[in-house]
């Protein structure tokens, strides 16, 4: 079953959900750039170890009571009272984080021409993953490759190395957005954004001259992901979505859903 809506589906957007969907779109992103790619060059799947702390809650339950008649002098409930005890253990917990970079050939060496980024909580949310993203974004910005940031994410804190305050000066209101730098374009960016409601637009990928830019059309990656995945098995669409809409949204939302 396809996903309901014409463009994101904001129910991808829950915590637990989108690890595996950021897996899904970002391998068939990488598809359909292969595709695309000239002789010479090849787009790749690479991988980082994000270290993401967090809380582990353990609950144990035990039941007080007692069989038999009391003892003098003792006043015993009639039924058995519940004890909950919970422990908060903090744990870091590594796990693998997914991005792309296509990359050619340079005599028996391969070089990056260009890092395709889908950005994750681990990237948006403060903590040790997003102050080394920046880091990784900081350096890409002023190195000889092109990189291409995509968030569709509308939870956290704006990331994209383009600037919340030209996205909004640009296109108003939005919900989700694609940055792309040139290497050697210093602060200059190409850039478009979007409302939930709205398909996802295509972004450019720019390779080497005399080659000209890829297009890649983003709204058909997303059904494949979704089904790919299974999705329709997954999301629980009798939840309000996580994060949350405004009202008119969640109308929209209520219209869509079967």
């Amino acid at each position: 079953m396809p996903s309901p809506f014409p463009g994101m589906d904001p129910f991808l957007e829950a915590p637990e959900l989108w690890p595996a969907f950021h897996n899904a779109f970002i391998y068939c992103l990488n598809a359909a750039i292969n595709q695309q790619l000239p002789p010479g060059f090849a787009s790749r799947l690479e991988e980082r170890l994000v270290v993401e702390e967090g809380i582990r809650h353990v609950v144990a339950d035990v039941s007080v009571g007692q069989s038999g008649p009391p003892s003098s002098g003792v006043t015993i409930a009639e039924s058995p009272a519940k004890l909950a005890m919970e422990w908060a253990i903090e744990e870091s917990e590594p796990f693998r984080e997914t991005f792309i970079e296509i990359q050619t050939r340079e005599g028996s060496q391969r070089r990056v021409v260009a890092v395709v980024e889908l950005l994750s909580y681990a990237n948006k949310l403060p903590g040790k993953g997003r102050d080394e993203y920046l880091g990784k974004q900081k350096n890409l910005l002023s190195s000889e490759i092109h990189l291409l940031e995509i968030d569709l994410l509308r939870a956290g804190p704006h990331t994209l190395a383009v600037s919340e305050a030209s996205l909004k000066e640009r296109f108003g209101r939005y919900d989700y957005a694609a940055s792309l730098h040139r290497a050697r374009d210093g602060r200059r960016f190409q850039m478009v954004a979007w409302q939930l409601p709205h398909e996802l637009p295509g972004v450019l990928i720019p390779l080497e001259d005399p080659h000209p830019d890829l297009v890649i059309d983003l709204q058909p990656l997303l059904p494949r992901a979704y089904d790919e995945g299974r999705f329709s098995e997954l999301v629980d669409y009798s939840r309000l979505p996580e994060p949350g809409v405004d009202k008119e949204t969640r109308a929209w939302l209520t219209e869509r859903l079967p």
